[in-house]
C-alpha cells in the first residue's frame, strides 16, 4: 500500500506542505497519482536514512497485484478515490480495457504510467 501526503507528514513529523514540496522536488520517491502524490513506505524509511531512492514504488506494485489490475485494486493500492483512477482511464494516462462491465489494467500498463508520473524513475 502507498501512503498519502498526511500519513507520511505523521511518520515523518513533518507539515503535510513540506512533505508535498520533498515530493514535488523529487527530494522523496513518489508518484503523482491522478493530482495527489503517493509514497510507498520503504522510500519513506529510505529517505530517512539518507539512503538512494531503493524502487520500492516498483517492488510494492509488483508484490501487492496480480498481472491484471482492476480499478478497486488501484483505488485500495494507492488509497484514491474512484473517480480519480477512472479518469485516469477515461484520459487515457492508464491504459485499460473493459470486460464484462469492469475495467481491466495490464499490470505492466500501470507500470509504465508510474514511470511517466513518477518524480525519480526512470
Amino acid at each position: 500500500m502507498f501512503w498519502t501526503i498526511g500519513e507520511a507528514a505523521t511518520f515523518l513529523k513533518m507539515k503535510n506542505n513540506q512533505v508535498y514540496y520533498l515530493a514535488s522536488e523529487g527530494k522523496l520517491a513518489a508518484i503523482l497519482f491522478g493530482d495527489r502524490w503517493k509514497i510507498a513506505p520503504g522510500d519513506i524509511e529510505n529517505y530517512t536514512k539518507q539512503l538512494p531512492i531503493s524502487g520500492d514504488c516498483q517492488q510494492a506494485i509488483i508484490e501487492s497485484l496480480p498481472a491484471i489490475i482492476t480499478v478497486q485494486d488501484l483505488v485500495a493500492l494507492f488509497k484514491a478515490d474512484r473517480r480519480t483512477v477512472t479518469d485516469l482511464i477515461y484520459l487515457k494516462d492508464i491504459p485499460a480495457w473493459k470486460a464484462e462491465k469492469r475495467w481491466n489494467i495490464a499490470r505492466c500498463d500501470l507500470m509504465e504510467y508510474c514511470l511517466k508520473a513518477s518524480n525519480v524513475w526512470g
